[in-house]
């Protein structure tokens, strides 16, 4: 769940188990710059990586130029998302926006379904009952209660979205004939620009009274088709903020706060929202007619006989260097064969729990023996600049036909099919690490811990020295890391794509207390080591 390239804002699950998915973000740190000479060199560094945090949290309060009624109205249009097992206990929350008076809500589908291995078969629903709860508060200081149930009627995994409608109150009654809701309005990027002002509406950390951050937009993120696949901001998110609302100077809904962007080339972390814009219109045209079916779109089947034609673009690969489209394979097609022109990317049959039980770039065999939630998936090279254009077939094969297994594809050893969103797939001759961070003194997690993986050959003490002295700049001591991240609220850290069968330096660093200096051994391909809980003392 927690790597440094890409992750989504997910539901407070409690913000588990994926993106999850969706996304750790980095708790909000306070520093000032300034009296540098009387710094330790460590805590110079931290001041020196926190700066940027700490004006982002200066620029939070700038929530508040939003005029009173466009704050009001914009509160009145947030909800709270949240999703119960069957014991009726919270097990995940998130936020949504309210887009249609007759009990419409807007979320990211990963609120509430599976858009990757780590947490379900993709493309299904957290709940099977398919019920959710709803808060929406009616003032800033309004504690909120769940009021109303909930149901998805659309979804889209691959974009990540999904809409639900409210139908009843939360005690299953009926909703009261006048009932009806205040929607936010919503707006295209049309009017957006870089350095444009936005401001973050939602439900994190499992808050029951709204929360706002502020921020800007720093960029766009095209796809291959030249449409806005992210709005990149410093509105800074939280967990629990996935599926909320983004709004400009005008309180309009201009996208949906999704993920996280944490990179080897930077220390501070990069916000990502869907466009309110690419909201499928049909849902808004349906909206208005009223909706009573249940549609899931995102991860089709696949059938003997039949042929798909699909399309990467670069939507569902965020940043990072690889998506992954995830298609079901029909139970019939035993014993059968899965090819796919047009493209040779990397083929793989997983099962439901992203098992991968066979890979490879040619035909697939779909065997008898094969687990029953079959999942094929498609892991190329994000296509945001160029689309990946391919058709898949699917045939029936004779069972003489149908390749024995080897040793090498049964292996149980294989590594898991990494999430479509959350965890980009570990290049070869790679592993990931991930461990806790932990208060020495307390035994309770740290979160905004920086982690410094420093490249074999370098001194990362001497590095942290100089950056911190001024002797080299910012990019330069980066050049030296093999990776750098940080904590999420729960103390956790990953990096990935780090070369195997090698040891590298490490430190872990955290405002007001002593560095940890560190060395961490990466063993075998595609391996993920969970290493010792780190205690930092004071």
């Amino acid at each position: 769940m927690f790597r440094v390239h890409f992750r989504n804002t997910t539901a407070q699950q409690n913000e588990s188990p994926s993106l999850h998915v969706y996304c750790w973000h980095v708790a909000e740190l306070h520093g000032m710059m300034g009296k540098t000479s009387l710094m330790s060199p460590i805590r110079k560094l931290v001041v020196l990586a926190v700066a940027v945090l700490a004006l982002r949290s200066a620029g939070s309060a700038s929530a508040q130029e939003l005029d009173a009624r466009t704050t009001d109205r914009c509160v009145r249009a947030a909800a709270r998302v949240v999703v119960l097992d069957a014991d009726g206990e919270t097990m995940a929350s998130g936020s949504g926006s309210v887009v249609g008076a007759a009990g419409y809500v807007l979320t990211n589908f990963h609120v509430v379904g599976n858009v990757s291995v780590e947490s379900g078969i993709p493309g299904t629903l957290l709940v099977p009952t398919n019920r959710y709860e709803i808060a929406i508060a009616t003032s800033a200081r309004q504690a909120v209660e769940s009021r109303y149930v909930a149901r998805v009627v659309r979804a889209d995994a691959r974009l990540d979205l999904a809409l639900l409608r409210i139908v009843s109150l939360a005690d299953g009654s009926p909703l009261p004939r006048s009932t009806r809701f205040a929607p936010v309005e919503l707006a295209s990027t049309a009017d957006l620009r870089p350095g444009s002002r936005v401001w973050a509406f939602g439900f994190p950390l499992n808050v029951r009274t709204i929360n706002v951050t502020g921020g800007q937009v720093t960029g766009f993120q095209m796809n291959a088709d030249q449409a806005v696949a992210w709005i990149r901001s410093d509105a800074e998110f939280n967990p629990g903020n996935s599926g909320g609302m983004l709004v400009d100077a005008r309180g309009r809904l201009v996208a949906i706060p999704t993920a996280v962007v944490h990179g080897r080339s930077t220390l501070e972390p990069i916000e990502l929202a869907r466009p309110a814009e690419r909201i499928p219109r049909a849902w808004i045209s349906e909206m208005r007619r009223g909706i009573d079916d249940v549609r899931i779109d995102g991860v089709p089947e696949i059938t003997a006989g039949a042929t798909l034609s699909d399309t990467a673009v670069g939507d569902s690969g965020g940043i990072g260097e690889t998506e992954i489209h995830f298609f079901r394979v029909a139970r019939s097609l035993r014993p059968g064969r899965i090819s796919v022109t047009g493209a040779s990317p990397e083929l793989v049959l997983a099962d439901g729990a992203g098992r991968v039980v066979r890979r490879g770039s040619g035909p697939m065999d779909v065997r008898e023996t094969d687990p029953p939630d079959l999942l094929f998936a498609i892991v190329a090279t994000n296509s945001a600049e160029h689309p990946l254009r391919f058709e898949i077939h699917a045939e029936h094969v004779a069972q003489d036909r149908v390749a024995m297994p080897n040793r090498e594809s049964a292996s149980t050893a294989t590594p898991p099919l990494p999430p479509v969103l959350g965890t980009p797939t570990t290049a070869r001759g790679t592993a990931a690490i991930r461990g806790v961070i932990l208060d020495a003194a307390t035994g309770r997690p740290l979160p905004s811990v920086l982690v410094l993986v420093g490249r074999p050959e370098s001194d990362l003490a001497r590095g942290i020295a100089m950056l911190v002295g001024g002797t080299v700049d910012e990019a330069t001591f980066l050049a030296t890391l093999a990776g750098v991240t940080r904590t999420d609220p729960s103390g956790q850290y990953a990096i990935d794509g780090l070369p195997i069968n090698t040891r590298y330096p490490a430190a872990a660093v955290a405002p007001g207390r002593p560095p940890v200096m560190l060395s961490i051994a990466v063993g075998s391909e595609g391996s993920t080591i969970q290493l010792n809980p780190i205690a930092i003392g004071r």
